[in-house]
């Protein structure tokens, strides 16, 4: 039996995507024939210069957005799918495995309707943090793909492909069987196993960075249920490795791929701020040699000897969902953030040499303009504190997200996710794109780096 595991287009071409590695990992593990095919890589790879910024974060909408996706993302794609099938046709698997996000849900359905026209016969399983149940129900029963896996697949992927008697029911797991639809329940997969991701298959160097970068993770999900984020949606429960495990899997990966830097892409690194700290200090008695950061959260627990320990510890930049300085707009998202953390957090880490990265959100229901001027002047004055704005955006309403589920609560009327309006027409598309504008002008006067990822600006 051969696998072929796949990422589509788009997603930031700087390190490997980590759940596909992940997967590929307890597949070898177990025993399976498996390959590893960075389709987005490839893809952005062999896109012409002038199509790049496709691939920049804050372009995500264009991929979201079926009005923009057909317009801009289309054209480019069109000759790039000859990329997969001909690795398809090289490999001939008997399943093909695409991971699912958000910013690539069209780029799968397209890719998938074409394999069922070129390759009837392999198997097409889907899974990933875009997947839920209800839509693993509707892509198998229409015939879409043959399984769906919802929540975790470590360890219901092997279970699928090991199932001798196609009757039974396994968790996490959408399937036709013989006498019907198979739908499991959701699971949670045991975050502590000894299996690690694997990147045998890929070309470390390819990836847009000055040199190479490889994701881990210390947790899943997220203790923040900010009602304009999905990912309480996708993962909705925080859980948490050892630190043991953590180490264990940095030790050898720094052994095996000769990496000096880790990009960690939990939602939260101090999720669980015991944890970080149990995990720097073994970073430390490990003695191993690389630096991290990853996304983190302005909260009490991150103490000055914390921060100073993550410093030792090889940490150089975290990137914080700051979204407003408007403690009103933050109440107003339930991110349960105090503004006199922000304060005391953003200069502690200038101090230790720490890298800050904040994202913002502009026009939330409810920020009026004295709430927008409140960020402004945050800027002004904490700027010479902050490294990069590494991501701002007007609010774009996620389908599944709690905003997206009560629009009668905030107000709001919803035509697309950038084309919705407050009832009283207070907040609009254009209304958030003149703050918008002016934000980025705000940036650029204050001289900080613009919001577009700039490959060679990745590596530290």
């Amino acid at each position: 039996m051969r696998i072929l595991l796949t990422l589509a287009p788009a997603w930031l071409p700087t390190h490997p995507y980590l759940g596909t590695a992940l997967i590929s990992g307890v597949l070898k593990d177990h025993g399976f024939e498996v390959k590893n095919y960075d389709f987005n890589l490839e893809a952005c790879k062999k896109a012409s210069k002038d199509d790049e910024w496709l691939w920049h974060s804050e372009k995500s909408i264009y991929w979201i957005e079926e009005k923009q996706y057909r317009e801009y993302v289309v054209p480019v794609m069109k000759p790039l799918y000859g990329l997969l099938l001909s690795e398809i046709k090289n490999y001939n698997p008997d399943y093909l495995g695409f991971t699912v996000l958000c910013t690539n849900s069209f780029i799968t359905m397209k890719a998938i309707s074409l394999v069922r026209q070129m390759f009837p016969k392999i198997k097409i399983i889907c899974g990933g943090p875009a997947i839920t149940q209800k839509g693993a129900i509707s892509l198998v029963t229409n015939g879409v793909i043959d399984a769906g896996f919802f929540g975790d697949a470590e360890e219901s992927i092997v279970e699928y492909l090991n199932n001798d008697d196609d009757t039974k029911e396994i968790k996490g797991v959408v399937y036709k069987g013989a006498n019907g639809l198979k739908i499991g329940s959701k699971y949670y997969s045991n975050l502590n196993t000894d299996t690690i991701p694997n990147f045998d298959d890929l070309n470390l160097d390819d990836y847009k960075s000055n040199h190479r970068v490889l994701p881990m993770f210390f947790s899943k999900g997220c203790i923040a249920r900010c009602n304009f984020c999905g990912e309480s949606r996708d993962i909705d429960k925080y859980r948490a490795r050892t630190a043991e495990k953590v180490v264990r899997e940095m030790k050898t990966q720094q052994e095996k791929y000769d990496v000096h830097q880790f990009s960690n892409v939990d939602t939260l690194v101090n999720g669980n701020p015991k944890l970080l700290e149990n995990i720097c200090k073994l970073i430390i008695e490990n003695g191993v040699d690389a630096i991290w950061g990853g996304q983190c959260r302005f909260d009490r627990g991150l103490t000055e000897e914390r921060i100073e320990l993550m410093y030792k510890a090889g940490c150089r930049y975290l990137i914080f969902g700051f979204e407003s300085a408007s403690q009103h707009v933050l109440n107003l998202m339930d991110k349960d953030v105090k503004m006199e953390e922000v304060y005391r957090i953003i200069p502690l880490l200038h101090k230790y040499g720490i890298r800050v990265m904040i994202s913002i959100i502009v026009g939330y229901p409810g920020e009026e303009e004295e709430h927008f001027q409140e960020t402004l002047d945050f800027l002004d004055e904490y700027h010479p504190f902050i490294y990069d704005v590494s991501f701002s955006q007007a609010l774009m309403i996620v389908p599944g997200t709690v905003l997206a589920q009560n629009y009668h609560k905030f107000d709001i009327e919803v035509d697309s996710a950038i084309g919705w309006y407050t009832k009283d027409r207070r907040n609009t598309p254009e209304v958030r794109r003149e703050r918008h504008q002016r934000l980025l002008a705000k940036l650029q006067e204050i001289n900080l780096k613009a919001p577009v990822i700039q490959w060679k600006n990745w590596g530290l």
